[in-house]
């Protein structure tokens, strides 16, 4: 057990318009003949309760390069920066004091727009003793990406707490191309312990994506997929998502792997949903996750600035057609119509939605799903398989499980072969992934060269007029703090008297930009810096609300005034996790069964009848026969057993006799009658 020489951090910083960057130097005749150093000095924060802590009050700007943490209780706590990075350190997390208490590598607390690659996180005992290497707290609804870094013999890879995805979760948290390797748990996604759950709650739904359907060979990007590489050995979990059937996690891996390592998670253990899939065409090799540092995939920052206008463009246009085409353009009105239709309506309504297909929301689908007393599970099933991303959401097959008459094992069979499709709309929704993705990365790289930049002095007016552009409520935010910490209170105010009423539509958003003003006249008051009771009650007031920003630049400057202590505590995944259902389907053509059944219903019947038929040889069909014998409708049928739909809407009230025909042999015949 060490013994930590002092309570103290190393380094202690507490707001400070100028930031801080830490680097290793280059060691004595280290710099080789291409002018890159091979031999570093590193610097050593180790035996340390804090190896480096620090907390801002306005997005404050952070660097950390090249160090080496060894055997310090909590290595680096950074709380409330803007674009910090943190590249190329070694953290070798120490043992825990107690069974209590947890030592961790990384903990970033309501950052945005960070850089963390490059990174391992290491510890040497068992990993059944409580470590984390990365702790990740409310980075709050932009892009953020953990990229590249190693973890290894750890009981926590990564954690990432409370709000790390925008609303619909388009944007967030992306955890990619990490290595984990003898850890109990890789990675677990948990609520905030005194938090509500909100829509917000999770990381971004996109972990990973596809190649388009229909990508040449030579344009096949081996660099989409998560590429994360997964524990082995004294393994527990995978992916925890500890949140709600609502907040899913989607999960890419590559399909075709050319290492020893494990890239798919095989095993994943949750409470909220985590859909795995993977892309059969990318291939996972030591190329599919390249690195972003020694210039590699940098351009300059006006080409980037360029490139991301591109892809907001491209992005919103693609979110502009999917609001068109998705539920024919209007969710409520779909919804309402499946919701409050009755059975005499029953194949209107299922028409109508197979207008709409393959672009069905979950919403309207699930609405489906629960009208059972009016749509049978032959229409629902066609609905289903008409958009291909309905075998993909648990939530909705769950509904599907619930029904008070089970779905037929062939039609679940028919549903679930849609786990290998990819529908129409997801590859909409793909395509405004990688926008939205590249749109989010080349933001924080064009931010970060401005924030970084302390040489050029038009770096801070090149950030004002590039943030201002951007359409996101949260940029405007940040930005704002930034000029109140530059002391430009005029144009922070300025900037929060002239917020677009468009982006303030909903409670949600009232609230959040009151909570704003409220912040930002405070600190703007005469006095500030030695706060009044009042003003102390205030910023106590302001620090409550835990997930947010302000939150935390309120609870910051009372750190700074030594009126509280960092919020660095962890929430754990819950002990007691359920595995997620697997869902087994046979291909086309291969389940078989003893029951020999020719039924349908409804009969009476009005527009519509649902036959069933089991072990039908080929070329079998259902004829509809008067009462004469006269044939008028005939329907040909593709499988060996299934419920079809047939409309009779042509047909008079009266009579009728179903036939099923093999060959030249009849097989069955039924007695029908139809009235309206």
């Amino acid at each position: 057990m060490p013994a930590y020489a002092t309570t103290s951090p190393g380094i202690y910083g507490i707001t400070s318009a100028k930031g801080l960057a830490l680097s290793s130097a280059c060691g004595e005749g280290g710099v080789a003949p291409n002018g890159e150093c091979v031999n570093y000095n590193f610097s050593l924060f180790k035996g340390l309760t804090y190896g480096i802590k620090a907390v801002s009050t306005a997005g404050t700007v952070l660097n950390l390069d090249r160090l080496v943490f060894d055997n310090n209780l909590r290595a680096a706590y950074i709380s409330g920066a803007t674009a910090p990075v943190i590249t190329r350190c070694r953290f070798n997390v120490a043992p825990s004091l107690s069974a209590t208490d947890t030592t961790r590598g990384l903990y970033l607390d309501r950052c945005t727009g960070y850089l963390v690659t490059e990174n391992s996180f290491t510890f040497t005992g068992s990993n059944n003793v409580r470590t984390v290497g990365t702790y990740i707290k409310h980075s709050g609804t932009l892009y953020n990406r953990l990229y590249k870094n190693e973890y290894s013999n750890l009981k926590y890879g990564v954690i990432a707490e409370g709000k790390n995805r925008n609303a619909d979760g388009s944007t967030g948290l992306c955890i990619k191309c990490n290595d984990f390797a003898n850890c109990a748990t890789d990675i677990s996604v948990v609520k905030c312990s005194n938090c509500s759950l909100l829509n917000t709650t999770g990381i971004a739904i996109k972990q990973g994506l596809k190649n388009p359907i229909g990508t040449p060979p030579e344009k096949i990007s081996d660099t989409l997929a998560a590429g994360n590489s997964f524990s082995i050995e004294n393994h527990e979990w995978d992916i925890v998502n500890f949140n709600t059937i609502l907040n899913k996690i989607d999960y890419v891996y590559h399909g075709i792997n050319s290492t020893q390592k494990r890239i798919a998670p095989q095993t994943v253990y949750l409470s909220g949903k985590v859909n795995v899939d993977f892309d059969a065409l990318a291939r996972y090799a030591s190329e599919s996750c390249p690195g972003t540092l020694n210039g590699s995939g940098n351009n300059s920052t006006e080409t980037d600035k360029v490139e991301q206008a591109e892809a907001e463009t491209k992005a919103d246009s693609i979110a502009n057609l999917l609001g068109q085409l998705v539920d024919g353009g209007n969710t409520e009105s779909l919804t309402e119509t499946v919701l409050t239709g009755l059975p005499n309506e029953a194949l209107e309504i299922r028409n109508t939605l197979l207008a709409e297909s393959p672009y069905l929301s979950d919403t309207a689908l699930k609405s489906a799903v629960y009208k059972e007393d009016v749509l049978p599970n032959a229409m629902v099933r066609d609905v289903l398989v008409a958009n291909p991303q309905s075998a993909k959401s648990e939530e909705l097959l769950d509904a599907v499980d619930n029904r008070v008459v089970p779905m037929p094992d062939e039609m679940m069979t028919e549903i679930m072969q849609n786990l290998t499709v990819t529908g129409a709309k997801e590859a909409l929704e793909n395509q405004q992934a990688y926008w939205q993705m590249k749109q989010g990365e080349l933001f924080n790289r064009v931010a970060g060269a401005f924030l970084h930049d302390s040489i050029h002095a038009w770096a801070a007016d090149s950030l004002v007029a590039y943030c201002g552009r951007i359409q996101h409520p949260e940029v405007r935010y940040r930005l704002a703090a930034m000029l109140l910490q530059k002391g430009n209170t005029a144009a922070c105010q300025q900037m929060i008297n002239n917020f677009p009423a468009e982006w303030l539509q909903t409670p949600e958003a009232v609230e959040q930009h009151q909570l704003w003003a409220d912040y930002f006249d405070l600190m703007t008051e005469p006095g500030i810096e030695y706060p009044d009771s009042l003003q102390k009650a205030r910023l106590q007031t302001l620090a409550g609300y835990d997930s947010e920003l302000q939150g935390v630049y309120a609870l910051n400057y009372l750190v700074s005034l030594g009126l509280a202590e960092p919020a660095d505590n962890i929430v754990f995944p819950e002990p007691e996790l359920k595995s997620a259902k697997i869902r087994h389907w046979s291909p086309a053509g291969s389940i078989k069964t003893s029951i020999n059944g020719f039924s349908l219903f409804p009969n009476p019947a009005s527009d519509y009848v649902i036959v069933s038929y089991t072990n039908t040889p080929a070329q079998a069909a259902l004829t509809v026969k008067d009462a004469t014998g006269k044939a008028l409708l005939t329907f040909l049928l593709h499988r060996s057993t299934d419920q079809v739909t047939l409309p009779m809407t042509n047909l008079a009230p009266g009579t009728y006799l179903m036939v099923l025909t093999a060959g030249n042999k009849t097989a069955g015949s039924l007695k029908f009658t139809i009235t309206r």
